[in-house]
């Protein structure tokens, strides 16, 4: 099949994945940044939590005010530091048949720096919040209406959780690739 001027100006690299590919890119994105933030969760946050209060008390902020300021530090945790992370560790991966790359404007494919890893782990952030998260709220509304608020806690309600989210998920990482960043794009290079 004879490539496409895109195709064959990108050598061979193909913007939109296929639906596989797209689900295994989720997939890596999904338990790489579930187990960072696990990981976060556990060691960095309460550390850095801790210090925090002891640098808002003296700086005299009110005590009522203190859980609220370590709620939203611990919610720019997976933006700012976890998802870009993620994201170039996503560039640095071999899929089996393929793998992605980010396409430069000129048309040569590089490495991500930090500072451009952030636009596409802000567009997986707010995306995901926004798009996984209504449905999440209002399941877990449900189960609350129904009296299983309980279940949610358990390691069943939270696979549960996880299924609910990951179709969602799923859409907004292929959706990624249709996406123009300032000086780059993602695409998928395919082997053999």
């Amino acid at each position: 099949m004879p490539q496409t001027g895109f195709e064959a100006s990108t050598g061979g690299a193909i913007r939109r994945p296929k639906a596989g590919e797209s689900l295994r890119v989720t997939w890596l994105i999904v338990w790489r940044t579930t187990a960072f933030w696990v990981l976060a969760s556990v060691v960095v946050v309460p550390v850095f939590n801790l210090g925090l209060t002891g640098l808002l008390a003296s700086f005299g902020a009110p005590a009522a005010l203190i859980p609220w300021i370590l709620q939203l530090v611990t919610l720019g945790v997976q933006p700012i530091l976890i998802l870009p992370v993620v994201v170039t560790m996503m560039l640095g991966k071999e899929f089996k048949g393929f793998e992605v790359q980010a396409e430069r404007a000129d048309g040569g494919a590089s490495d991500l720096s930090y500072r451009e890893a952030l636009a596409p782990a802000w567009l997986l952030y707010w995306r995901t919040t926004v798009l996984a998260g209504i449905p999440i709220l209002g399941l877990t509304f449900l189960l609350s209406l129904l009296g299983l608020g309980v279940f949610l806690t358990a390691i069943p309600g939270r696979l549960l959780l996880l299924a609910v989210g990951l179709p969602l998920n799923w859409i907004i990482v292929h959706s990624m690739f249709e996406k123009r960043f300032r000086n780059f794009s993602f695409t998928i290079k395919r082997q053999g």
